[in-house]
């Protein structure tokens, strides 16, 4: 019983870790270039954001989305103008995308800030742009907030995506088709 505390509260304390990754001062500019583009990226996020795996990425229940086992509540965010990202600045939405850090700085659960990371300046500005320009949806996201069976898998499977902090990041040429291809 004393290990099973132990394990829950350590769980606990690694869900609210705070970490210190400085927010990126920008202000994504929405050209219809980058609506496109953005457009095209958000297609890779559909799986987790969207309750019936289309846009707009309006949030979806990751518990029962993936048939997990009752763990408590786990959500991919809405990521419409309806959802937390409204009043989030562009830096905050790029360091969740890249480092796989809230706003509040706990760390994002399940994000694949590891792919996201690589994404250049231009794409996850794209990225924001569409965001924005999605039509609000839904409402905030709840909290995560896992049982005593989430807490104990959190030991098992770390979900925790925070990543070292992104300088700038330039594709390659799209001409060069074997390395823009593995970047993709």
């Amino acid at each position: 019983v004393v290990g099973v505390l132990g394990l829950a509260l350590r769980s606990y304390y690694l869900l609210n870790e705070q970490h210190n990754v400085p927010v990126a001062v920008i202000d994504v500019a929405g050209t219809p270039e980058q609506l496109a583009r953005g457009e095209q990226l958000a297609h890779l996020c559909i799986n987790c954001h969207s309750p019936n795996g289309e846009l707009p990425l309006a949030g979806a229940d990751f518990v029962t989305r993936f048939d997990m086992p009752p763990m408590g509540t786990l959500y991919a965010p809405n990521l419409t103008p309806g959802g937390d990202i409204d009043d989030w600045t562009d830096g905050e939405v790029i360091r969740a995308i890249r480092e796989g850090v809230h706003r509040d700085g706990r760390s994002l659960l399940i994000m694949p800030s590891n792919i996201g990371r690589n994404y250049s300046d231009d794409d996850v500005q794209a990225l924001v742009a569409y965001l924005r320009s999605q039509p609000p949806t839904g409402g905030p996201t709840p909290r995560n907030q896992l049982n005593l069976l989430g807490a104990l898998f959190l030991n098992l499977a770390d979900l925790r995506t925070v990543q070292a902090p992104v300088g700038n990041v330039t594709a390659p040429p799209t001409t060069d088709t074997l390395a823009y291809g593995k970047y993709m």
